[in-house]
């Protein structure tokens, strides 16, 4: 695979962003996706774990939010629970930072849930 530059990356963020706005483009993201991964000789999934990475990961600390809320728990509550801070669980929750795997199986065990049933879960 090829490494590719911090620049680069942000080049392709860019890029998407703008040819996506193209009427061009629109409703076409595979065709973009396509040019981008042809342009910067890399797969294509490659370029879509670039463009949709942080989406994913945004999704995720709204999905923790709403967990929460739905048993009616405080962050502090749910933190002292699986042995982290709660300052840790608000950021992935306001989406500042990312639960590591082991960290958010312990999370949805606590909630009685598996990561397959995490993933599937609406959330809002």
């Amino acid at each position: 695979m090829i490494e590719l530059k911090q620049y680069e990356i942000k080049e392709i963020k860019l890029a998407y962003k703008m040819a996506s706005l193209n009427p061009k483009y629109k409703d076409n993201d595979n065709l973009i996706i396509q040019i981008l991964a042809d342009e910067y000789n890399v797969s294509i999934d490659r370029i879509k774990r670039i463009i949709f990475r942080n989406k994913e990961n945004g999704i995720i600390g709204s999905k923790l939010r709403t967990l929460r809320k739905k048993w009616n728990l405080t962050q502090q509550e749910v933190a002292k629970a699986i042995g982290i801070a709660s300052s840790t669980l608000g950021g992935w929750e306001l989406n500042k930072s990312f639960p590591r795997r082991k960290n958010l199986e312990k999370l949805l065990e606590f909630y009685g849930i598996t990561v397959e049933e995490f993933k599937r879960q609406p959330y809002n």
